[in-house]
């Protein structure tokens, strides 16, 4: 009897989900998409529900695709920046130490476990996993930022500059694109642009660490 209860409960949430969806895609024709995006930095970021539909979950929801794995890269850039702040702590850029390299190293590749249960596992869903993935994402999106612009802006050459600031604003805009795919209705197209957003920020960061570990390693 309980799990009948619950399995309705959660049924009731999920059309819930879709609902709520159906009602920011309408409200693209009053011209309130800003509103919602602000929504979704805001209340959304501790709402259980989902912001995919659950239709769309035999599109998103393959274990094993390149969407799904795409995910896993920010752990992939987790264990190379860890790596460059164990073996090569002078690449670490002034102003930012080793040390809190590590914790943002651990924070990052905590980041690829909580988009994959969120964006894969649980696509479509009520789950912890999404308000977890929300926060941890525009938190660590948020701190680089500062990080770029204020933390460690004096050591960086102009080119480092350029390549981090232009990749962070070149991932934000899949995000947006993420929006737009929704309210159009169109999962291949979400697809797409959210699996850019996990390649783009990795990407990014992975070839920025890199390179400062290849060219500052006399200094290791």
């Amino acid at each position: 009897m309980f799990r009948v209860m619950r399995s309705n409960h959660d049924h009731i949430d999920e059309v819930m989900v879709d609902d709520a969806w159906r009602a920011m895609k309408r409200s693209r024709r009053h011209g309130q998409v800003g509103l919602h995006l602000l929504r979704l930095l805001t209340v959304k970021l501790v709402d259980r529900h989902s912001s995919i539909p659950l239709a769309w979950r035999r599109v998103l929801s393959r274990p094993c695709s390149a969407y799904a794995l795409s995910s896993l890269l920010f752990c992939l850039a987790g264990v190379v920046e860890f790596a460059q702040c164990a073996a090569c702590a002078p690449a670490s850029p002034a102003g930012f130490s080793a040390k809190s390299g590590v914790l943002e190293a651990v924070l990052v590749f905590q980041q690829g476990i909580l988009s994959y249960w969120s964006d894969v596992l649980r696509v479509g869903q009520v789950s912890w996993a999404h308000p977890l993935d929300r926060l941890s994402a525009v938190s660590l999106t948020g701190f680089q930022l500062v990080k770029i612009c204020y933390l460690v802006f004096h050591s960086l050459a102009w080119i480092e500059i350029i390549w981090l600031v232009g990749g962070l604003l070149t991932g934000l805009s899949y995000k947006v694109a993420d929006y737009y795919a929704l309210l159009d209705d169109d999962a291949l197209r979400y697809r797409r642009t959210h699996m850019l957003w996990h390649v783009s920020l990795p990407l990014v960061f992975v070839s920025h660490t890199l390179a400062r570990w290849y060219l500052l390693s006399e200094q290791c």
